[in-house]
């Protein structure tokens, strides 16, 4: 965003720049549609700043998207996970566990970590949860715990500096390890969909792990990640 308006004022800025920006990002409509949120809270603030008298992006709808239906099945996962760094492998099994946002697991600070359980304000939604201690849990906070004995920070995942992961980060860490493996089409935050429908199928409450606020919410973010098993129709025999 900043190359790409870097010889504009905000009050040269107009409705069209906004779109051909957006436009040039058509093929990665999710990530232009998180473009276009930036800009629009930028140019508020330049609004109320009197940097500008209207905001351009209000006119520029938002790009389409298609409704994901990716599974990642549990051959693939522990495909990804063994070209995986340590950091990268402890972050996809906590993710994995608790059914959370790849922000929110970065987000976790030792604080928040109790015997019982990891206690989580989701970042979209706001929503408080605790999840229970469970002894997969345990082993994956060691595991956490022990990438960087020598260095205090405070969140679980944090650099050799202390400093908590930032998302790009591990989202580069991902690619490389999807690349390695040979696995298409795998975005970590599909882990969460992975985690929703196992969960399901396990017989567990998976609209509470997930923090989902109502039933139709949690059934739409499950859609098309289970595939039905229908019977097949018997031969009658004579």
């Amino acid at each position: 965003i900043k190359t790409s308006f870097a010889e504009f004022s905000p009050d040269q800025v107009k409705a069209k720049h906004v779109a051909q920006f957006i436009d040039a990002y058509r093929e990665t409509p999710s990530m232009a549609n998180m473009m276009r949120n930036v800009l629009k809270v930028v140019f508020n603030k330049a609004v109320l700043l009197g940097l500008t008298d209207s905001n351009p992006v209000s006119s520029v709808p938002p790009l389409k998207t298609k409704r994901r239906d990716r599974y990642i099945t549990e051959q693939e996962f522990q495909a990804i996970r063994a070209k995986a760094t340590p950091t990268l492998q402890a972050i996809m099994d906590i993710c994995y566990i608790t059914g959370q946002r790849i922000g929110d697991v970065l987000k976790i600070r030792y604080s928040d970590i109790e015997d019982d359980g990891i206690s989580v304000q989701q970042e979209k939604t706001g929503n408080r949860l605790k999840i229970r201690m469970t002894a997969d849990l345990r082993d994956a906070i060691g595991q956490a715990r022990a990438l960087h004995r020598s260095v205090k920070g405070f969140h679980l995942f944090h650099t050799r500096q202390g400093k908590p992961f930032s998302y790009w980060t591990i989202r580069t860490l991902w690619q490389r390890a999807t690349t390695s493996a040979g696995v298409e089409d795998a975005h970590i935050h599909d882990i969460r969909a992975k985690a929703a429908t196992d969960a399901k199928a396990q017989g567990l409450d998976s609209k509470s792990l997930l923090g989902h606020a109502s039933e139709s919410a949690h059934l739409r973010y499950l859609r098309g990640k289970e595939t039905p098993v229908a019977e097949p129709v018997r031969i009658r025999k004579s």
